[in-house]
């Protein structure tokens, strides 16, 4: 049987290139994830962590289902804040690629 191959996408390769936040730890250091969140209910992000991509830290961006790769040192114990923070600044930013095809598509 042959080795089995998958191809993953990743944020950056759907925008065709890289965001500041995704290199600099002092664009969403500041950001308040209870302020941002609709309800203040921050249950859903319960379900974010840090995952990896290809040997590098990254985040899920459920509405584009692609990783969201982080490329700043992430001091440890701060793994899923940071990654949260990353992705809701992608998500506040507009560039979830996912959100804009439905903004662009559906009625």
């Amino acid at each position: 049987m042959g080795v089995k191959h998958t191809v993953a996408i990743d944020a950056e390769t759907l925008a065709g290139k890289r965001f500041e936040y995704q290199e600099d730890v002092s664009l969403v250091e500041d950001l308040d994830l209870m302020d941002l969140t609709p309800g203040k209910d921050l249950n859903w992000l319960e379900d974010i962590h840090l995952l990896e991509e290809d040997g590098t830290p990254a985040v899920f961006d459920r509405n584009s289902n692609a990783f969201l790769k982080i490329y700043f040192n992430i001091p440890e114990g701060r793994e899923d804040e940071l990654a949260r923070k990353v992705l809701m600044k992608h998500l506040i930013s507009g560039n979830s690629y996912g959100i804009q095809l439905k903004e662009k598509h559906c009625k």
